[in-house]
């Protein structure tokens, strides 16, 4: 084929082109004879290439209508995307979509400013064409929209006759151009973020004043913004009488009653679609849609919702004699829900009950709502229509494969589509070992040893790992392991742990911010022995990603945190709910990383949930920052001594009221003062439902101990008092404790009659002097399931102890002595 035989075909088929969806980093390596191209267009330099081919500069895609532009904020730099963006402007273009610019590069412990971004020519751009009509325009872009009023106002009343749906999340660009959003006649979509409520009810009213017609409105109120009355933003927003789809986020939804619904229905008859989220990320207490909200939205929606979306309190007493209406068009209700429901089942038969056949229930959710949707599962199932042909029916298929061993799924995979790719989604979800991976990144290296090209194999590499969820690391076994499989795995295992997995993933072309996109969970096990605690902090940074919620560290010993810590700190969209925190530090190493430690604290303090370390250096030195975790609801520490251990709790108890589960090491030395300054303060946390209490020498408990424990704590089922190693305050069950300590049994009777209709876990260590006669009638636990007694001695009866033990017990528990 000539060369202008070439031309006239490209420019034939860019003709044809009506819709383009371009992600700057997944497009850039899809095809590899392309790779190049990709490159120079990124980086807006495409210039080269155009005129060689002869097309026109003003539009590569003549006839394109709808452009929509993602770039990688962690690799591209602004004013080159928006260069490489102009590219595609034509005067036929009618919708534009702009994510992902903001002028700034993320990498492994840095972050790299470009200095305010050029936004400039670019609204230059939109503004000059002559022809250019555009009918939709979303703008994702960075936080200096604001100083371009020269370049942003003109470019909105060029457009201001033809524009119909408009998007900025940027809460700086209602603040400068609200008055020419105003000032668009046609709109009727719009979606946009503002900092607090005052400025939202500003906004809302001057909309609905200026523009009545609007019927979407996707509205989100900044979480900074602080605790407000819902009620003025929603009689504003009550004033848009058209609306048919609302999509709001605030930061507390509370206050909704039967009398908000009907007033919603008469507001917006035509409403198909509502979404009342909470822009916090969390639940708090009290706050949510209640069940009884969510029946009157029936009774009031029920023939005209298709989507609802509600963040739902599901412990928010309902009325029990109010009967449920089913919906009748819903195809999606999602629930945003951050507590446990108490009663999984009678909440799931009540969904089942508004729920029309074929609806979707989808969330953000606690795990304990899982079992709610396994209750709809097993409704859905018995219909006999969806029966008949259970493989057209993936939620059922996703449960047998979830039953089936790792041998299994993977024959499951081989069978056809449609199982392949939920048997994958299984096989990678939890990756207990990485060997699979590297496997196939070595193959990629070496790839004349595949059957697959060098493109197949980048992309089956990145789909497996954007399946990955969860990664546990065992640092040696995972070594040993690849040695004894004598697989390729083995070379970039070392490569890992040294800390040189850079030259593998230039090799693979993969994304330096994160190994597995989707990663949640991140288990890493090491030996300070074998690996330096640098390599090991740098091998870590690899899997490092925003999406990761729930990072483990354990046995790693050294000094070199703060390069770590300056990572995760460099990372703007990290949210970390749960960090395990094993690594031993001296005060040399917490003191040089003292303000790196602060930060993580200070960013994190809002959304981690759960924290752990059994470091008592850690706790003395960083006390002030844990404390500071206001959402925490688990924490496992170990304090110097009994003195230190009640001012940490103390300090919880002002900042962290809130928790649930405490586990907590003391080691006692000669300066402590009793054990009264440490339970009084336990007390104090009102909400326990689980103490592991760990000390070297345990002190006398009473009646009146049990009783008040009893008073503080109504919601406790799990209470371990256990002594330990007197240098460790670790639990160890091979150790027993001194016999001049203890508890007595005076103390677990007392137990027994204050926790017997709430414990389901005990644990106690008896001491042999401080046994007393035994109950006649003993009273029986009516939910323990495990008895846990540690004691060195040898009980003169021991028939008799146990016997007694026997009958505190319910049918079903267990004695472990």
């Amino acid at each position: 084929m000539s060369p202008a035989e070439k031309l006239e075909r490209i420019q034939t088929y860019a003709a044809r082109i009506r819709t383009i969806r371009f992600d700057a980093f997944d497009s850039s390596f899809w095809k590899s004879n392309a790779v190049e191209a990709y490159s120079a267009l990124v980086d807006g330099k495409l210039d080269q290439y155009i005129p060689m081919v002869s097309l026109p500069s003003g539009g590569l895609l003549p006839n394109l209508h709808t452009l929509k532009w993602r770039a990688d904020e962690s690799r591209t730099l602004a004013e080159a995307t928006l260069r490489a963006v102009s590219y595609f402007l034509h005067s036929s273009l009618k919708h534009l979509y702009i994510s992902g610019v903001f002028g700034r590069v993320i990498g492994l412990g840095q972050v790299v400013q470009y200095g305010s971004v050029q936004y400039g020519p670019f609204f230059q751009t939109l503004t000059t064409m002559e022809n250019l009509k555009l009918k939709s325009l979303n703008l994702r872009m960075g936080q200096s929209t604001g100083a371009l009023a020269d370049e942003v106002i003109p470019c909105l009343r060029r457009h201001q006759n033809t524009l119909v749906h408009f998007s900025a999340w940027t809460p700086e660009f209602v603040s400068h151009f609200q008055t020419e959003l105003y000032g668009l006649p046609h709109l009727r979509s719009l979606e946009v973020i503002v900092n607090h409520f005052p400025q939202a009810v500003g906004f809302i009213e001057g909309l609905a004043d200026a523009r009545p017609g609007m019927e979407v409105l996707n509205l989100s109120v900044s979480p900074i913004s602080g605790r407000h009355e819902p009620q003025p933003l929603w009689s504003a927003v009550k004033r848009l009488r058209k609306l048919t789809k609302l999509h709001l986020k605030i930061p507390e939804v509370k206050n909704l009653q039967e009398e908000d619904a009907r007033s919603m229905k008469e507001a917006w008859p035509a409403l198909s679609c509502l979404y009342i989220m909470s822009s916090q990320g969390w639940s708090t207490p009290g706050f949510g849609c209640s069940q009884d909200f969510l029946s009157a939205i029936t009774r009031h929606f029920s023939k005209s919702l298709r989507t609802l979306g509600l963040h739902f309190a599901p412990n928010i007493r309902s009325s029990a004699s109010i009967s449920p209406v089913r919906f009748e068009k819903l195809e999606l209700l999602y629930i945003e829900a951050w507590s446990q429901p108490d009663d999984p089942e009678a909440l799931a038969r009540y969904l089942a009950q508004i729920l029309p056949n074929g609806a979707i229930l989808k969330g953000s959710w606690h795990q304990g709502w899982n079992q709610i949707v396994d209750i709809l599962e097993r409704e859905r199932a018995r219909d006999p229509v969806r029966a008949t042909d259970p493989l057209k029916i993936p939620e059922i298929l996703i449960r047998v494969l979830e039953l089936a061993d790792s041998r299994g799924r993977v024959a499951a995979a081989c069978v056809c589509r449609r199982w392949s790719e939920l048997a994958l989604d299984l096989i990678w979800r939890d990756l207990k070992e990485l060997a699979p991976y590297f496997n196939l990144l070595f193959l990629l290296k070496n790839i004349d040893e595949s059957h697959l090209s060098a493109a197949e194999m980048l992309e089956r590499i990145k789909s497996y790992g954007a399946r990955i969820r969860s990664q546990r690391v065992d640092v040696l076994r995972s070594f040993f392991n690849a040695l004894l499989d004598d697989s390729g795995a083995v070379e970039l295992y070392r490569a890992l742990y040294e800390g040189k997995l850079d030259q593998y993933l230039t090799t693979a072309s993969l994304p330096t911010s994160g190994l597995f996109p989707n990663l949640r969970t991140l288990k890493w096990r090491t030996t300070s022995s074998k690996t330096s605690v640098d390599a090991t902090i740098k091998a870590v940074s690899y899997f490092l990603n925003p999406s990761l919620k729930h990072l483990e560290l354990s046995r790693i010993a050294g000094n070199a945190i703060a390069p770590f810590l300056q990572t995760l700190n460099a990372m703007d969209d990290l949210r970390l709910e749960s960090l395990k925190w094993n690594i031993d530090v001296d005060t040399e190493g917490l003191l040089q990383a003292g303000d790196e430690v602060r930060l993580f604290f200070l960013q994190h303090q809002e959304h981690l949930r759960h924290f752990s370390t059994r470091d008592p250096v850690f706790v003395r030195h960083c006390q002030k920052e844990i404390c500071g975790l206001s959402r925490l609801q688990s924490l496992k520490a170990v304090a110097d001594d009994e003195i230190q251990a009640a001012g940490f709790v103390e300090g919880l108890a002002d900042q962290a009221p809130e928790i649930e589960d405490l586990s907590l090491g003391v080691h006692l030395s000669e300066r402590c003062s009793g054990w009264q300054g440490l339970w009084d303060a336990l007390k104090r946390l009102r909400k326990l439902s689980t103490l592991h209490l760990r000390v070297s020498n345990i002190g006398e408990l009473k009646e009146e101990d049990a009783r008040s424990m009893s008073v503080a704590w109504p919601a406790l089922s799990r209470l371990y008092v256990l002594q330990s190693h007197p240098t460790v305050a670790v639990f160890d069950p091979t150790f027993l404790p001194t016999p001049d300590s203890g508890l007595s049994l005076d103390f677990f009777n007392a137990i027994a009659q204050h926790f017997s209709q709430s414990l389901t876990t005990l644990a106690l260590s008896l001491g042999p002097s401080r046994c007393s006669p035994l109950p006649i009638n003993p009273v029986r636990f009516e939910k323990l399931q495990t008895l846990y007694i540690q004691s060195c001695f040898t009980p003169e009866d021991r028939e008799t102890l146990q016997e007694y033990f026997t009958q505190v017990l319910p049918p079903s528990g267990s004695l472990i002595w």
